[in-house]
C-alpha cells in the first residue's frame, strides 16, 4: 500500500512541502504506484524542456472508470496523445491565441466585470462566481462558440460538477480503487463517493456530447471553423475514417 497510510489528505500541500525540506526537490510517493513530485522551479523548467522524454502516463483505474481510459492532453500518452496535442496546438495557434474572436471575448468579459463592479458602488462581493464565469466564458467561446451572462449559474454549475466528478481522485476510496478495482465493493462504506463521482462525470460528458451533436448538425465543412469542435469535426472528415482523431 506504499505511503498511503502516511498521507494527510486534509493538508496534503503542507505535507508535501515538509517532505520537500526533508527529502529534496524531487520525491517519489507510492500510492501504491510511484508518483513523482517535482518541487523546484528550475527542475520543472528542465522537465518541460525535455517533456517528450517524460510523456509516459500510468493507466489509472479511476480514469478507466470515468472516461474509459487515459484520454486528454494531460492523461494520454504515445501516438494518440501526440496527435491530439499537435492538433490542439494547431487550432489554438490558427484559431485561438492572438486572434480577434478570443481577444474580443476577453475584452467583453473584462468590460462586463468592470460594469458589474461599478454598479456595486463599493459594496463588498465574493468574486468567485463572477471570475469563474468570465474565465469559463472565454474557454466556452473557444471550445463551443458561445458564452453566458455573468449572472448565469451555468458555468459555475458545470465547474462544480467537474470538481465533484474528480473528488474520488483525492479520496481514500479512490486510493483503494487504484490498488485494486475490486475494492469498489467498499464504496457504500465511504458514502458512495465513487458512485457520486460517476454520476457527476456522466452529466459533464453528456453536456459535452450535446454540444458535439449540435455542431455535427450545423457545421459547414467548406467554411472556416467557428470554434474548436468545428475545427475537430472538419479535420475528422478530412482524414481517413480510421485515423486516431476519430
Amino acid at each position: 500500500i506504499g505511503n498511503i497510510p502516511q498521507l494527510d489528505l486534509n493538508n496534503l500541500e503542507k505535507q508535501l512541502l515538509q517532505w520537500k525540506k526533508k527529502y529534496g526537490n524531487v520525491i517519489t510517493i507510492w500510492i501504491p504506484d510511484p508518483q513523482i513530485v517535482v518541487g523546484d522551479a528550475e527542475v520543472m523548467k528542465e522537465f518541460i524542456k525535455h517533456s517528450e522524454a517524460y510523456a509516459g502516463r500510468p493507466t489509472l483505474n479511476i480514469m478507466k472508470l470515468l472516461i474509459s481510459g487515459n484520454y486528454g492532453l494531460v492523461l494520454s500518452d504515445d501516438s494518440f496523445w501526440k496527435s491530439q496535442r499537435r492538433f490542439a496546438l494547431h487550432v489554438l495557434r490558427d484559431f485561438g491565441f492572438g486572434k480577434p474572436v478570443l481577444e474580443e471575448t476577453i475584452i467583453d468579459q473584462a468590460n462586463q466585470m468592470t460594469k458589474a463592479l461599478r454598479e456595486l458602488n463599493g459594496n463588498p462581493i465574493d468574486m468567485t462566481k463572477m471570475l469563474t464565469t468570465a474565465v469559463g466564458n472565454i474557454i466556452h467561446q473557444l471550445t463551443f462558440g458561445w458564452t453566458v451572462p455573468l449572472e448565469s449559474d451555468y458555468i459555475m454549475d458545470f465547474r462544480n460538477k467537474m470538481l465533484e466528478a474528480i473528488d474520488v481522485l483525492f479520496h481514500p476510496m479512490g486510493l483503494l480503487y487504484e490498488i485494486w478495482d475490486g475494492f469498489k465493493i467498499l464504496d457504500p462504506l465511504f458514502n458512495q463517493v465513487m458512485k457520486k463521482s460517476q454520476e457527476k462525470n456522466d452529466i459533464v460528458i453528456d453536456e459535452i456530447k450535446k454540444e458535439i451533436k449540435k455542431h455535427r448538425e450545423t457545421v459547414d465543412y467548406n467554411s472556416d471553423p467557428r470554434d474548436y469542435i468545428d475545427a475537430f469535426l472538419i479535420e475528422q472528415r478530412r482524414q481517413n475514417p480510421e485515423n486516431e482523431l476519430n
